[in-house]
């Protein structure tokens, strides 16, 4: 079993406009003979599962996260032609994906895939997670919008996932990938904190975001199990 979950700890790295991560004390052990700490958290603090709602008003929130993907069957995408970690603001297309099912297997048994592309390391440099060009535009690799939706309707993929900060590369400015997997009533799992040692095929995958009713996401702890 092995953890792919950020810890979160105070002022951890977040996208721009979404509420910071605060911790306050608020009874001790000398004084209240307990302790207890407040924290403020986003919905998509750290390693965070998204849903549906999080694009589309009135689709599924987090807390309808259905019970059969708490545990699911998941694959890692990592791509042996193309440099790794993945070239900045690089889009995964169809014809990648595929090159990949040629060397490890087809994906239409998966419920989960999972995106490497080198960015989990960025987090020994918080300040790099959301690193941007001179223009102020984020950088991370993600989906084509044709590939999510090829991944969905001609894998049966439910759950999109990767290590980046976002399922869109980092210079999409409309969330195309996001939307699209949000259409289809599917889900995001982003900031996984991926390591060499996982296989690309076969293993299961526990997801476990807080039933936070009405909420467009959660942070979440995630295991591989083999």
């Amino acid at each position: 079993m092995k953890n792919l979950t950020h810890p979160i700890i105070p002022d951890m790295p977040e996208w721009s406009g979404d509420p910071q991560t605060f911790r306050t004390l608020a009874a001790e052990i000398t004084s209240d003979g307990f302790a207890l700490n407040e924290w403020r958290v986003g919905e998509h603090t750290g390693t965070h599962l998204g849903s549906p709602s999080h694009f589309l008003k009135g689709e599924a929130t987090i807390d309808q996260f259905p019970q059969d993907l708490f545990c699911c069957t998941a694959a890692i995408l990592r791509f042996e032609h193309l440099p790794y970690p993945l070239p900045l603001n690089y889009t995964v297309s169809i014809e990648d994906i595929l090159k990949d099912e040629e060397l490890h297997g087809l994906l239409s048994e998966y419920q989960c895939i999972i995106l490497d592309t080198g960015w989990t390391e960025r987090w020994q440099a918080p300040e790099s997670v959301f690193e941007t060009d001179k223009n102020g535009i984020l950088l991370h690799p993600g989906f084509s919008e044709a590939a999510v939706m090829w991944l969905i309707g001609e894998r049966g993929i439910r759950i999109i996932g990767t290590d980046a900060p976002g399922i869109d590369p980092g210079k999409s400015q409309d969330f195309i990938a996001g939307k699209a997997v949000a259409n289809a009533g599917c889900w995001h799992l982003e900031n996984v904190r991926l390591n060499s040692q996982l296989p690309r095929r076969h293993f299961q995958l526990s997801i476990s975001p807080l039933p936070l009713v009405g909420g467009h996401g959660s942070p979440c702890v995630v295991y591989a199990i083999e």
